[in-house]
């Protein structure tokens, strides 16, 4: 396992893409993750990761849904990065497998930057918050979320 991963990382990992595909089964290509946190589980743990995507929140609007984060250029480029969104709705719950973490072995783990104390607080706040008003929108991916038959 990678262990310096931890909360507040922004993280190269093999995010499960949703349908069509399986949402049990690794991304087929490299995407930086948020990490919510790590959780040890009966075989060993896994990180807790949220989706982020480059570019602003679609559809444009005058808001964004609960759960959504935008960053602008400016406090995306604080976090080696362009603009981008984070999606506390698509969380996935992921091993330190080199199937789930692309670099595991490299220096920085895949670390692409990692959250300040007050990032941290307001993505835990929102996360909170989304739990609290809507936890029916949340998605969860990755181990244990293969479609039942």
């Amino acid at each position: 396992m990678p262990a310096a991963i931890r909360q507040g990382d922004f993280v190269l990992t093999n995010f499960p893409f949703g349908p069509p595909d399986r949402p049990d089964r690794p991304g087929p290509v490299p995407h930086i993750a948020y990490c919510l946190g790590v959780q040890t589980t009966r075989t060993g743990f896994e990180l807790i990761l949220a989706y982020t995507s480059s570019g602003p929140w679609r559809p444009p609007g005058p808001t964004v849904p609960l759960g959504v984060i935008e960053f602008d250029q400016a406090a995306a480029e604080a976090l080696n990065q362009r603009s981008f969104h984070m999606d506390l709705r698509v969380l996935a719950r992921v091993p330190p497998l080199l199937s789930w973490l692309p670099r595991p072995e490299a220096p920085d783990c895949g670390i692409i930057a990692r959250a300040d104390r007050a990032l941290r607080d307001r993505i835990n706040a929102t996360a909170e918050q989304l739990v609290r008003r809507r936890p029916e929108v949340i998605q969860v991916r990755g181990v244990g979320s293969a479609p039942r038959a």
